[in-house]
């Protein structure tokens, strides 16, 4: 029978297919390629579908494995890399538009959230029942580590929008507009960070947590988890919806949003042919992937 928490992994379900169904036909809009944040999007609404069916799992089955149970915590831990990296991507286009020399600390910001990710992993597995205390104890600090990183990342993308705010005459109107879906997302997303800090710091050998996605109070996940994400989701999801594919205007910020010139670029301006810089966040994405598969399998 399922307690509270796996009632609302049904709403979880219920929610999030259509969030997936939306989110693929914003990046088919937008671009797989170019617009890389909205991708995450999809990869977001997959996993919270995904962790919301194995705590169904979990809770249907009279005796669940600790491998089913662990597999369940890291999912729902590593939720909330996507939607970061997501945020990330968005201002990492509009940030080098405006300041070219941005471009190494933003792969600064991608690498404090890909270990984020990566601790946040390592510590649940750590941190599952079969695992010796010791282990257990190490599984919290990483996931304690991997919560104060992206609440980092957080803070330094909230620091980039405030940045790009004051110089807003580089920008068209569709990059001001997209702006400004940014940083309506804003609050509900530091909430979101948050719930994670608080859930790792209060996760203790002698019992779950109250903050635990899985078997603290439902009524906190909830609020600052569950309701947080639904709503950045819907403010990327909306905003992608109503923004041009790629919009250009003559003037100041006649760039294509999505699309920067740095350097070397100059040369490909000239002849119109516009590329998005490798070292962009999103372009990493196939390699983090790997990177969290490979720790699963182990």
């Amino acid at each position: 029978m399922l307690n509270d928490f796996g009632k609302i992994a049904i709403a979880e379900i219920i929610f999030y297919i259509p969030v997936l169904l939306i989110s693929l036909g914003v990046t088919f809009k937008h671009g797989f390629s170019r617009k890389v944040g909205w991708v995450l999007l999809v990869i977001f609404a997959t996993i919270r579908i995904l962790g919301a069916v194995l705590l169904i799992i979990t809770q249907t089955q009279s005796n669940p494995s600790s491998g089913i149970i662990t597999t369940a915590g890291i999912v729902q831990s590593i939720g909330l890399s996507p939607l970061i990296v997501a945020t990330l991507g968005f201002v990492s286009y509009l940030a080098i538009h405006a300041f070219p020399s941005l471009t190494r600390p933003l792969h600064l910001i991608h690498i404090l959230v890909t270990i984020g990710l990566i601790l946040s992993v390592t510590g649940g597995i750590d941190a599952s029942p079969d695992h010796s205390p010791s282990d257990q104890k190490d599984g919290r600090n990483h996931s304690k580590i991997g919560s104060i990183l992206f609440l980092a990342a957080y803070f330094a993308l909230a620091g980039l929008q405030v940045l790009l705010h004051g110089v807003r005459e580089r920008f068209n109107d569709n990059q001001i507009k997209f702006l400004n879906v940014l940083s309506l997302a804003l609050p509900f997303l530091f909430v979101r960070v948050l719930y994670t800090v608080l859930a790792a710091f209060t996760a203790k050998s002698s019992g779950p947590s109250k903050f635990s996605s899985i078997s603290g109070d439902w009524k906190i996940y909830l609020f600052m988890g569950l309701l947080m994400e639904y709503i950045v989701v819907l403010i990327y999801i909306i905003g992608g919806l109503k923004l041009a594919p790629g919009a250009e205007q003559e003037g100041p910020g006649k760039y294509e949003l999505g699309t920067t010139r740095t350097g070397s670029e100059e040369n490909q301006a000239e002849g119109g042919g516009w590329r998005i810089p490798a070292g962009l966040p999103g372009g990493r994405l196939a390699s983090r992937l790997e990177t969290v598969k490979d720790l699963l399998h182990h």
